[in-house]
């Protein structure tokens, strides 16, 4: 791995730079990408379909259904996608630096830091514990008919808004437990992750609430576009005009799902850019590369050394 050559330009960028990066990325690497995302979303996507079976199915007026069955379908894919999306991190970090990252290696990479995963973006984010609450709602019936699966799409969203500020407060966490992984303990005694995780959040606060308007704005006129473009084109390709079983199936989470892709997508890149306004990432860069080297040019000469004597 060459630190000082990078398949993305280390360097600073405004809001929408960042926001057409992501689109390059997306284009450029869309195979991996959709193989990942797809790996890592599969399980909660029979998971909402198991969920949201009901909504999907029960016999109501059409206006209602889509409505209701898209809010909780929402819900679920805005959660789950801290945990399903972690492929795609993992692989991003090491695409910037490899020319073809293997995908097994990447998967063996997130499996290797299952604990900090769990603890971290599971327990701490609350992901687990809402999707807890999910499935007792569940067996409770509350998805049984329209009023009930109303009631619970306002209660899931005012949940998914709590849930979602210590996100918003510390978006990078994904990337940190991944990519840099610290371990261990400071001076004080506190968590090294922890102290890792301020340091790079604290500094640009303001900045992070900009880029998160922006990217949750860009991401919803893309789910709109996907939602009504492939529904058009369900519709005609299938006489299914009306949204019933096969759109709330299929198109509503491939539109759910790739939102949450870019938005994976442009907090990597938002997160080279915390690191190189705020750390100076790039000449870090230059100096491992120039270390490394030296450590290279250097190592050979005790071993001539000892063979000539």
């Amino acid at each position: 791995m060459r630190l000082d050559q990078t398949y993305i330009r280390i360097r600073e960028r405004s809001i929408v730079e960042l926001v057409d990066l992501t689109f390059l990325m997306m284009r450029a690497w869309w195979r991996p990408l959709v193989w990942l995302g797809f790996l890592g979303a599969l399980p909660w996507i029979v998971f909402n379909l198991w969920i949201l079976e009901p909504a999907v199915l029960y016999p109501l007026d059409y206006d209602q259904v889509p409505l209701v069955n898209v809010i909780l379908h929402f819900c679920l894919v805005a959660t789950e996608s801290q945990l399903a999306m972690i492929l795609v991190t993992a692989y991003l970090g090491r695409r910037v630096f490899e020319p073809r990252p293997s995908k097994r290696d990447v998967v063996k990479h997130v499996w290797r830091e299952r604990g900090a995963i769990f603890v971290v973006l599971g327990l701490r984010r609350l992901v687990l514990p809402y999707l807890g609450i999910v499935v007792l709602m569940k067996f409770g019936e509350a998805f049984s008919d329209s009023a009930s699966s109303a009631i619970a799409a306002v209660f899931l969203c005012f949940l998914l808004v709590i849930i979602h500020l210590p996100i918003l407060m510390a978006p990078f966490s994904p990337e940190v437990v991944l990519l840099e992984r610290p371990r261990g303990r400071t001076q004080t005694g506190g968590s090294l992750l922890n102290h890792r995780l301020r340091r790079l959040h604290q500094q640009s606060s303001g900045f992070l609430m900009v880029r998160f308007i922006v990217a949750n704005a860009t991401a919803t006129l893309l789910t709109l576009s996907l939602f009504y473009g492939l529904g058009v084109l369900w519709g005609y390709t299938f006489g299914e005009m009306v949204p019933r079983f096969g759109i709330l199936t299929f198109v509503v989470p491939i539109a759910m799902w790739t939102r949450e892709m870019f938005v994976t997508v442009f907090r990597f890149a938002g997160y080279i850019d915390a690191r190189i306004r705020q750390e100076g990432w790039e000449i870090e860069l230059l100096m491992k590369t120039e270390a490394r080297a030296m450590e290279q040019a250097v190592s050979p000469a005790p071993r001539a050394t000892s063979e000539a004597t």
